[in-house]
Protein backbone atom coordinates (compact mmCIF):
# COMPACT_ATOMS: atom_id res chain seq x y z
CA UNK A 1 0.00 0.00 0.00
CA UNK A 2 1.64 3.21 -1.28
CA UNK A 3 1.52 5.81 1.75
CA UNK A 4 1.14 9.50 0.93
CA UNK A 5 2.68 11.75 3.21
CA UNK A 6 0.33 14.68 4.63
CA UNK A 7 1.16 18.09 6.03
CA UNK A 8 1.50 16.82 10.03
CA UNK A 9 2.21 18.83 12.81
CA UNK A 10 3.88 18.11 15.60
CA UNK A 11 2.04 16.79 18.69
CA UNK A 12 4.10 18.93 21.03
CA UNK A 13 4.51 22.66 19.85
CA UNK A 14 1.91 22.38 15.93
CA UNK A 15 5.32 22.61 13.88
CA UNK A 16 4.90 21.21 10.48
CA UNK A 17 9.07 21.80 10.28
CA UNK A 18 10.44 18.00 10.39
CA UNK A 19 13.44 16.06 9.81
CA UNK A 20 12.74 12.25 8.61
CA UNK A 21 14.91 10.05 10.67
CA UNK A 22 14.35 6.93 8.85
CA UNK A 23 11.05 5.78 7.09
CA UNK A 24 8.35 7.00 9.33
CA UNK A 25 10.29 8.23 12.10
CA UNK A 26 10.13 11.98 12.23
CA UNK A 27 11.86 14.33 14.55
CA UNK A 28 10.76 18.56 14.86
CA UNK A 29 13.39 20.69 14.35
CA UNK A 30 11.37 23.67 16.58
CA UNK A 31 11.25 21.47 19.79
CA UNK A 32 12.78 18.24 19.32
CA UNK A 33 10.32 15.46 19.70
CA UNK A 34 10.09 12.27 18.11
CA UNK A 35 7.31 11.17 16.09
CA UNK A 36 6.39 8.55 13.60
CA UNK A 37 3.52 6.95 12.30
CA UNK A 38 1.76 3.94 12.37
CA UNK A 39 0.80 1.42 9.12
CA UNK A 40 -3.15 2.75 8.84
CA UNK A 41 -1.90 6.27 8.71
CA UNK A 42 -4.51 7.54 11.27
CA UNK A 43 -2.23 7.47 14.55
CA UNK A 44 0.33 9.61 15.10
CA UNK A 45 2.02 8.75 17.69
CA UNK A 46 5.02 10.46 19.58
CA UNK A 47 7.91 10.53 21.63
CA UNK A 48 8.71 13.28 24.40
CA UNK A 49 12.30 13.85 24.97
CA UNK A 50 13.15 16.44 27.69
CA UNK A 51 16.67 18.18 27.68
CA UNK A 52 16.01 20.24 30.67
CA UNK A 53 18.72 19.53 32.98
CA UNK A 54 17.52 18.19 36.39
CA UNK A 55 18.90 20.63 39.21
CA UNK A 56 21.41 18.38 40.87
CA UNK A 57 23.54 19.92 44.44
CA UNK A 58 26.27 21.72 43.03
CA UNK A 59 29.19 19.83 43.52
CA UNK A 60 31.46 20.43 46.94
CA UNK A 61 34.67 21.70 46.08
CA UNK A 62 38.19 22.27 47.60
CA UNK A 63 37.42 25.64 48.60
CA UNK A 64 34.25 24.29 50.53
CA UNK A 65 35.92 21.74 52.23
CA UNK A 66 38.66 24.12 53.41
CA UNK A 67 36.16 27.06 55.00
CA UNK A 68 34.02 24.09 56.60
CA UNK A 69 37.80 22.80 58.32
CA UNK A 70 38.30 26.27 59.08
CA UNK A 71 35.15 26.93 60.86
CA UNK A 72 35.17 24.27 62.41
CA UNK A 73 38.96 24.45 63.97
CA UNK A 74 37.54 28.35 64.48
CA UNK A 75 34.93 26.67 66.70
CA UNK A 76 36.92 24.28 68.15
CA UNK A 77 39.52 26.98 69.58
CA UNK A 78 36.94 28.99 70.90
CA UNK A 79 35.55 26.06 72.87
CA UNK A 80 38.82 25.50 74.46
CA UNK A 81 39.50 28.93 75.05
CA UNK A 82 36.20 28.95 77.04
CA UNK A 83 37.11 26.11 79.02
CA UNK A 84 40.68 27.48 79.86
CA UNK A 85 39.25 31.15 80.91
CA UNK A 86 36.83 29.22 83.06
CA UNK A 87 39.59 26.69 84.80
CA UNK A 88 41.66 29.80 85.48
CA UNK A 89 38.97 31.28 86.81
CA UNK A 90 37.88 28.90 89.42
CA UNK A 91 41.69 28.85 90.38
CA UNK A 92 41.80 32.48 91.39
CA UNK A 93 40.63 33.51 94.74
CA UNK A 94 36.68 34.25 94.65
CA UNK A 95 35.98 38.03 94.65
CA UNK A 96 32.31 38.68 95.65
CA UNK A 97 30.39 39.60 92.95
CA UNK A 98 28.93 43.37 92.47
CA UNK A 99 31.16 44.62 95.82
CA UNK A 100 34.56 46.17 96.10
CA UNK A 101 36.14 43.95 99.14
CA UNK A 102 37.75 42.64 95.34
CA UNK A 103 38.99 46.05 94.69
CA UNK A 104 39.79 47.36 97.82
CA UNK A 105 41.51 43.85 98.65
CA UNK A 106 44.27 44.88 95.96
CA UNK A 107 45.00 48.18 98.05
CA UNK A 108 45.49 46.83 101.14
CA UNK A 109 47.73 43.67 99.96
CA UNK A 110 45.13 40.79 100.83
CA UNK A 111 42.96 38.17 98.66
CA UNK A 112 39.41 37.13 99.76
CA UNK A 113 39.51 33.09 99.48
CA UNK A 114 36.06 30.94 100.18
CA UNK A 115 34.05 33.49 100.81
CA UNK A 116 30.61 34.99 100.64
CA UNK A 117 28.87 38.36 100.55
CA UNK A 118 25.37 39.91 101.37
CA UNK A 119 24.77 43.65 99.94
CA UNK A 120 21.98 45.26 101.89
CA UNK A 121 20.48 49.05 102.63
CA UNK A 122 20.70 50.42 105.90
CA UNK A 123 18.10 52.88 107.25
CA UNK A 124 20.70 55.51 106.19
CA UNK A 125 20.46 54.84 102.58
CA UNK A 126 24.02 53.33 102.54
CA UNK A 127 24.67 50.22 100.29
CA UNK A 128 26.31 48.08 102.38
CA UNK A 129 28.41 44.69 101.44
CA UNK A 130 29.46 41.87 104.44
CA UNK A 131 31.93 39.81 103.16
CA UNK A 132 32.86 36.57 105.44
CA UNK A 133 35.48 34.36 104.50
CA UNK A 134 39.52 33.05 104.09
CA UNK A 135 41.77 36.73 104.18
CA UNK A 136 45.05 36.01 102.40
CA UNK A 137 47.52 38.79 103.18
CA UNK A 138 50.43 39.13 101.55
CA UNK A 139 54.50 40.78 102.99
CA UNK A 140 56.35 40.29 106.24
CA UNK A 141 53.53 39.57 108.29
CA UNK A 142 51.50 37.80 106.17
CA UNK A 143 50.81 35.03 109.21
CA UNK A 144 50.02 36.66 111.67
CA UNK A 145 47.29 38.50 109.84
CA UNK A 146 45.86 35.88 107.62
CA UNK A 147 42.73 34.17 108.94
CA UNK A 148 38.70 34.61 108.90
CA UNK A 149 37.32 37.61 108.68
CA UNK A 150 34.14 39.46 108.26
CA UNK A 151 34.13 42.87 106.83
CA UNK A 152 31.50 45.47 106.11
CA UNK A 153 32.32 47.58 103.09
CA UNK A 154 30.47 51.01 102.07
CA UNK A 155 30.19 50.30 98.25
CA UNK A 156 28.82 53.41 97.66
CA UNK A 157 32.16 55.57 98.91
CA UNK A 158 34.41 51.98 98.44
CA UNK A 159 35.88 52.08 101.27
CA UNK A 160 35.79 49.20 103.84
CA UNK A 161 33.68 50.26 107.37
CA UNK A 162 35.14 47.86 109.64
CA UNK A 163 36.96 44.60 109.34
CA UNK A 164 37.03 41.78 112.23
CA UNK A 165 39.05 39.15 112.08
CA UNK A 166 36.87 35.85 113.67
CA UNK A 167 39.28 34.12 116.14
CA UNK A 168 37.49 31.15 116.92
CA UNK A 169 37.68 29.79 113.24
CA UNK A 170 40.31 27.57 112.41
CA UNK A 171 42.35 29.67 109.44
CA UNK A 172 44.15 26.69 108.17
CA UNK A 173 40.88 25.13 107.18
CA UNK A 174 39.85 25.40 103.71
CA UNK A 175 35.90 25.16 103.75
CA UNK A 176 33.66 27.65 102.15
CA UNK A 177 31.57 30.54 104.40
CA UNK A 178 27.87 31.08 103.51
CA UNK A 179 25.81 34.02 105.56
CA UNK A 180 22.20 33.75 105.79
CA UNK A 181 20.11 36.85 106.56
CA UNK A 182 17.27 36.47 108.43
CA UNK A 183 13.58 37.76 108.75
CA UNK A 184 14.38 39.92 111.92
CA UNK A 185 17.63 41.18 110.72
CA UNK A 186 20.00 38.77 112.03
CA UNK A 187 22.90 37.59 110.22
CA UNK A 188 24.45 34.00 110.91
CA UNK A 189 27.99 32.99 109.08
CA UNK A 190 28.55 29.39 108.75
CA UNK A 191 31.84 27.48 107.86
CA UNK A 192 32.07 24.22 106.69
Amino acid sequence: MAKEIKVIQCPKCGSTQKVELKPDYFQCQNCNTGYFLDNNDININHNYNHTTPVNSPAPVTNTDRLKQMVWTAFVVLLVLFAIARWAVTCNTPNQPAGSVAGALSSQKEYNWWHQDALTYIVPSQKLISVVAGQRDYMGDNSEKLSGAYVSFYDLLQGKELKGQRLTNINSKSDGDYKMKSFANGDIYIYHY
